[in-house]
């Protein structure tokens, strides 16, 4: 499936699966985000803790008694998910402990959660847009993807040094799959090359 293969597609779920808020951020700028999910503002580099989070429904995830401090970012806690090596920045003040603000935190994600499952289950036309995976993870991610709804389609962003997008025609049906440029020193992204990748995603 290659780029120009979206446009074949009106879909009427979009979704963020990682690895990161760069995903989330770009999709929002580009008009295809209407709605929060339970990976947006996380970093989740490792795609086979992904399946394993999806193959478990989430069970676990993002547990209280799973959560270690490994530093601080800004006025927030860096915290870890020591089970899916999840992490979020964004989530928990420094001036507060993590039990106090967890029970705000756990309504949220349970919320985005069972608006996710509802969603991509009963969708018609699926869109889940991923960064950083790779063959074997996706060879492993369908199933488990098609378990909750054989109509998703997945896109499949990685980043390299060429100065421009580039198809890589991965031999699955529903994965399109892309190289970009990718800045260093800006967690946003290229924007220009996000912004032709997604120029090609129609919504219903």
């Amino acid at each position: 499936m290659i780029l120009s293969d979206l446009k074949k597609h009106k879909f009427d779920v979009i979704y963020s699966i990682g690895a990161a808020c760069q995903t989330t951020h770009q999709l929002q700028e580009n008009g295809l985000r209407d709605t929060s999910g339970p990976f947006d503002w996380f970093v989740l580099n490792s795609a086979s803790k992904l399946t394993k989070i999806l193959e478990n429904e989430f069970r676990d995830f993002m547990l209280l008694e799973n959560l270690e401090i490994v530093g601080e970012h800004d006025d927030k806690y860096h915290i870890r998910d020591k089970i899916y090596d999840c992490e979020s920045v964004h989530d928990f003040p420094i001036n507060e402990t993590i039990s106090d603000t967890y029970s705000i935190f756990t309504q949220t994600l349970k919320r985005r959660i069972n608006r996710f499952i509802d969603r991509v289950t009963t969708g018609t036309d699926i869109l889940l847009v991923r960064s950083q995976i790779h063959q074997d993870d996706i060879n492993s991610l369908l199933p488990v993807l098609y378990k909750l709804n054989k109509n998703i389609t997945v896109l499949a962003v990685n980043y390299s040094t060429e100065e421009k997008v580039i198809d890589k025609d991965w031999p699955f049906e529903n994965v399109c799959a892309i190289d970009m440029p990718h800045p260093p020193d800006r967690w946003q992204g290229c924007d220009k090359s996000w912004g032709e990748v997604l120029s090609y995603v129609q919504k219903k």
